[in-house]
């Protein structure tokens, strides 16, 4: 389920006039001076406001307000008057990953408060940009639901009321600050002091005006972005597998590869790891999962656990040790296991190897792929590119270094989704300036923590 509108922004002192205070609810000075964010719908026919403590990974509560229209209660729920004020939501004392990330699919918008700095470990712009790939999905981002990256630190230079590195950013890591939230389609919001700028930051004031920035942001289309690439020193393979969309599959999902032994085999940076049934097992229900390779080793079955059979005619890929199929949970996709192979093939059954690397459950024809996951800290990537279709054909490209030196980086319009043929014209939207025109591929020179913001447009 998509995030929902944020239909208006108030000050604590403003929600307390349609707020009443009851005795099980957090104080509201512990939210002065913050925004609270009244949602419309964030749960099914009723409304709420998010409370958050700064600094603090924790959204506290959320409840029920009158502010939104009485017709948003569905007739069988009762009167707005019978929510007002009711816990809706109220997190668990440990937060898990898993538990963030459900939340932030549902009815969170917002990911990390900004720190004006480009990485530390609890805050700045990289850790934003990471919370919000890890909580969200781009695609869920539109008109009515943004995603919400948190307030700009862009030419503050350490000089705010939030947590900063010495001195702030570079003018380059600002670049890439605004460059950043711009394609996302978040919201900007200037926490810079405006009234010395000019004086004291002209540089920076020159590249908070730059109109083609906004234009990006505010592009009437109202398309989501896209991670359209990512480079990582990743070196090691997470347990589990995922279930992903094979046209679009995470940037850290890895490719599977089919090798003489019969094992199927993944790798990130120096750690290979295989296709596994767990224990030798050979019962239906036996966990198959990624696990260390160890082909032709000793063990209880030769650790012909990790071999497998692919029968491609009727994509049904067998274990070797057991003679059972490889079989993917119905109820939970990313969950592989063994069971008796059964005729006809049920789609469970079903699997197709494309050259890529993609393993299809369901078949040549689907497009749900179990795939491993690189295991990728914000301190491993060290390149991303975001793209976002705007209206009139064109599409705003950005290529972030996060490296820390001065790296070639290039897109594809494969990876764009454009007919490689296309001949675009090159704007460079950080520079406003025109770029020679490119067809099949852009590539050019990239400084550290800076940015190309490309925005392409189809020549006739």
């Amino acid at each position: 389920m998509a995030p929902h509108t944020i239909h208006q922004a108030l000050t604590s002192r403003q929600i307390l006039d349609t707020f009443p205070r009851y005795p099980q609810t957090i104080e509201w000075t512990d939210c002065c001076p913050l925004l609270l964010y009244v949602l419309c719908n964030c749960v099914p026919y009723t409304c709420c406001a998010i409370c958050s403590i700064p600094h603090a990974d924790l959204i506290h509560t959320l409840y029920y307000s009158s502010y939104c229209a009485p017709h948003q209660v569905a007739p069988d729920e009762g009167t707005a008057a019978a929510w007002r004020g009711q816990v809706v939501y109220s997190p668990p004392p440990q937060w898990t990953a898993t538990q963030r990330s459900a939340l932030a699919n549902s009815i969170l918008v917002e990911y990390k408060n900004t720190f004006d700095g480009w990485f530390v470990d609890n805050g700045g712009v990289i850790t934003d940009i990471d919370a919000m790939m890890q909580m969200t999905k781009l695609a869920y981002s539109g008109p009515g639901s943004w995603n919400d990256a948190d307030m700009l630190q862009l030419c503050t230079y350490g000089e705010g009321q939030t947590p900063h590195t010495p001195g702030g950013m570079t003018l380059a890591e600002y670049r890439s600050h605004y460059s950043v939230w711009a394609v996302l389609a978040s919201p900007l919001i200037l926490s810079a002091d405006l009234r010395t700028l000019k004086e004291r930051h002209p540089e920076c004031l020159a590249l908070m005006l730059n109109e083609e920035i906004v234009a990006v942001n505010q592009d009437p289309l109202g398309a989501a972005p896209r991670l359209i690439s990512q480079r990582s020193n990743a070196s090691s393979i997470g347990q589990g597998l995922l279930s992903v969309s094979c046209t679009n599959p995470a940037a850290t999902a890895l490719p599977w590869r089919l090798e003489a032994d019969g094992s199927l085999r993944v790798t990130s940076g120096n750690v290979t790891m295989c296709l596994d049934a767990w224990n030798c097992g050979k019962a239906n229900g036996t966990l198959v999962d990624v696990y260390a390779c160890h082909p032709g080793g000793k063990s209880e079955c030769g650790y012909t656990n990790q071999q497998w059979l692919l029968d491609a005619k009727h994509e049904v890929i067998t274990n070797v040790n057991s003679g059972s199929c490889l079989t993917v949970n119905e109820s939970n996709p990313s969950m592989l296991y063994l069971k008796t192979c059964a005729e006809p093939v049920p789609a469970q059954q079903r699997f197709a190897l494309d050259t890529g690397g993609l393993l299809r459950a369901g078949g040549a024809g689907s497009d749900v792929c179990i795939m491993a996951e690189a295991t990728v800290t914000s301190r491993d990537i060290v390149a991303q590119v975001f793209a976002r279709p705007l209206h009139g054909g064109g599409l705003a490209v950005v290529l972030l270094n996060r490296d820390e030196s001065t790296v070639p980086l290039a897109v594809t319009w494969e990876e764009l989704g454009v007919a490689a043929s296309t001949r675009m014209a090159v704007r460079d939207v950080a520079n406003r300036r025109d770029l020679p025109p490119a067809t099949g591929r852009w590539e050019g020179s990239v400084g550290k923590h800076d940015v190309a913001f490309l925005r392409l447009t189809p020549l006739v």
